[in-house]
């Protein structure tokens, strides 16, 4: 926007000055006076007060990055010095290989990064008709239509919600509401019973419907944070991974941390809002169906072969599809991309019962497996 803005005005006095030397006749003084008092002119000097003060900060910047990279640097380096390394790398790489080959949703369909999607509808009333949940005269009466994203922003003013974690949404008791008080027919049995008379299928992904409400996104989020964290609490006491402990910068193994005592564990929290809508409109280019990331876990591994380990975790549950790996512990991985930061990033969804109870199969979560030498770094 700044290179166009002194392309423009530069355009515009060059011009000008032509007009008047060439067409006017103007004397070199007249012609200097009018170019001086031209917006032109004033729009070209603001553009290069511009342009200095964002170069000069870009160059700070850059320092302050090449500063972290070159310490990141030395932490990898150090890292891969240790016995075994090498082969617990590639232990890692054939892991993620495995994950998105055993576990990824129609990859032939899903293009580029994953998205948070809606499930698939569908409108065919035979279905229904197939359907114990339904009486056959109520059938006639009615038709099945999908929910409107307008209830989301019921279900944020009606529920206790907070922004973070601080509140969880009971989105399946307000589901079950909607369902039974906004429709014709009468439905028994469980919220996934429910759910399949309105022809929504549990379990699918329709990748020609993304979410385009952040409210959704939110509300999903809350549904399967407590559900996530569980799976992360199974996957750690597993692999032996670590958990930051509150009001410190240390790490314990969560195998090792009684129960009840777990409450002194830092978990992490939702994406604040404010943080949502910034990266939506910074990065996403206004696309809210990009983040996936509102929900999220990370895990701190005192070594390689317990990320290796976790992966391999991960991969033997049967809840999980795994929509992305970004394997930054790779040795071919450029880590210029993320200033020297390496770690192993998934986004995936948890498919079961519960998730789908609560309509919240579709939801992507991420979870970083973090070598603790990495995360010891990222604290300081």
């Amino acid at each position: 926007m700044i290179q166009l803005l002194l392309f423009c005005s530069f355009s515009y006095v060059f011009s000008l000055a032509v007009d008047n030397i060439i067409i006017y006749k103007s004397s070199w003084t007249a012609t200097m006076k009018t170019i001086l008092l031209s917006v032109g002119t004033m729009a070209f000097v603001f553009s290069l007060v511009v342009s200095f003060f964002r170069t000069r900060a870009l160059y700070r910047s850059r320092k302050l990055v090449q500063h972290d990279q070159n310490g990141y640097d030395t932490v990898w380096m150090d890292v891969i010095k240790t016995p075994d390394a090498q082969k617990t790398l590639l232990e890692i790489k054939n892991e993620t290989a495995h994950l998105i080959n055993a576990r990824y949703i129609d990859c032939d369909l899903i293009k580029g990064a994953p998205r948070q999607y809606r499930r698939k509808f569908m409108c065919n009333t035979s279905a229904v008709s197939n359907s114990a949940v339904v009486s056959n005269s109520a059938l006639h009466n009615s038709v099945p239509s999908p929910m409107p994203d307008t209830f989301v922003s019921r279900l944020e003013q009606e529920l206790p919600y907070s922004e973070g974690s601080k509140g969880i949404v009971r989105g399946s008791k307000c589901c079950a509401e909607y369902l039974c008080t906004h429709h014709k027919y009468q439905c028994r049995g469980t919220l996934s019973a429910m759910l399949d008379v309105e022809q929504w299928l549990p379990g699918s992904l329709d990748i020609t419907n993304p979410v385009n409400s952040l409210d959704q996104l939110f509300v999903q989020a809350s549904c399967v944070h407590p559900i996530l964290l569980r799976k992360v609490k199974c996957w750690a006491k597993e692999s032996g991974g670590c958990f930051p402990c509150k009001g410190t910068a240390d790490f314990v193994k969560f195998s090792e941390i009684p129960e009840q005592f777990s409450f002194g564990v830092r978990w992490a929290k939702l994406k604040s809002i404010s943080r949502a809508v910034e990266k939506v409109y910074r990065i996403y280019n206004k696309d809210v169906s990009r983040l996936i990331d509102i929900c999220r876990q990370s895990i701190v591994f005192q070594d390689l072969s317990g990320i290796a380990c976790c992966l391999a975790a991960i991969h033997r549950d049967d809840d999980i599809r795994v929509m992305r790996v970004k394997n930054r512990m790779d040795t071919s991985y450029d880590s210029t991309s993320s200033a020297g930061y390496r770690d192993v990033a998934l986004n995936l969804r948890i498919v079961n019962n519960e998730t789908k109870d609560l309509g919240v199969e579709t939801h992507v979560c991420e979870v970083q497996l973090i070598h603790k030498a990495f995360a010891e770094r990222k604290v300081l």
